[in-house]
């Protein structure tokens, strides 16, 4: 195998890997939002629920206390688990590991298609590795509960879809 075939399947696995890693993040993302949502629409109405009973004296003190109760603790689960920060710190992540795949994709299409020296495409093939491991860094995890939930069979589809594209055309 050549070396220029080398980084070229090297470069397809990474793509393929971090389609699927941004794809998680933004996964995460969305159901954290939408948790964090109902969490605060269900404070919200049983704040609403209390203070109507309150004012107009609508409902006993039990149930008073029932629905102050659980309000206090739907808020404090909202304050401790912080939902609505980990979305926007998974959506950060997702739009980096995008860019990155964009990235690779300009590598994979342009760059192994017009450099005809090793040293150069090994050089950038280096620095995108290096952009993964600092984006990798400094994001926040992703599992495999999320990982399961996607859709793999649509996602590689898409990628070896964009791969044949690419060879298609050069």
């Amino acid at each position: 195998m050549s070396d220029h075939t080398d980084i070229r399947s090297r470069t397809e696995e990474v793509i393929a890997n971090i389609k699927y890693v941004y794809k998680t993040h933004y996964l995460m993302a969305e159901w954290y939002e939408r948790i964090d949502r109902i969490l605060s629409i269900l404070v919200a109405v049983g704040t609403g629920l209390l203070t109507a009973s309150i004012i107009w004296e609508a409902s006993t003190r039990e149930i008073l206390l029932t629905v102050a109760l659980v309000v206090a603790i739907l808020s404090w689960i909202d304050a401790v688990v912080s939902l609505g920060k980990k979305s926007e710190q998974h959506y950060t992540a997702a739009d980096e590991y995008h860019d990155l795949y964009e990235d690779m994709k300009h590598f994979y299409n342009i760059d192994l298609e017009n450099v005809d020296k090793r040293d150069q495409l090994q050089n950038r093939y280096d620095e995108l590795i290096s952009n993964r491991k600092a984006i990798k860094s400094s994001t926040p995890r992703t599992t495999n509960f999320w990982y399961d939930k996607l859709n793999h069979e649509e996602i590689s589809k898409s990628i070896e879809q964009e791969l044949e594209n690419n060879r298609a055309a050069t």
